[in-house]
């Protein structure tokens, strides 16, 4: 089916393209989840978000509660999707097992978001 650049308005750059072939724009998925396998359940978003225990409890379980009300935030950016951990939550928010910068970092379809090192596990989809 493919998709229509925002910024140039070249339509025929495939679904699997994430740079627009005309102008060189990074292309954002309209909506992106986190999927909880073991729960088998998905949180689905568009704007930018901050997760934390109230939001994640209905997709991972009892480990909600090892998140704090305001554990990482998501945001989307030119140059794609990005996870940032809150400063003021007690356990560190990791994606695909490292801690996340205060500069936060790029997600990518398939990347894990994890509380403390292996608890609330979540992983990214593209929609």
């Amino acid at each position: 089916m493919g998709w229509k650049c925002p910024e140039c308005g070249y339509e025929t750059n495939s679904d699997e393209t994430k740079q627009c072939r005309g102008c060189g724009t990074i292309h954002i998925p309209p909506s992106f989840g986190l999927v909880s396998d073991t729960a088998g359940r998905t949180l689905a978003f568009r704007i930018d978000t901050v997760c934390g225990k109230n939001m994640i409890r209905n997709i991972v379980g009892d480990d909600y509660r090892y998140a704090d009300q305001r554990q990482f935030k998501l945001s989307k950016q030119n140059t794609g999707l990005y996870i940032y951990h809150e400063n003021e939550a007690v356990n560190k928010t990791l994606y695909n097992n490292s801690i996340i910068p205060p500069e936060g970092c790029q997600l990518a379809t398939g990347g894990i978001i994890t509380i403390g090192n292996d608890l609330a596990k979540m992983r990214v989809e593209f929609e």
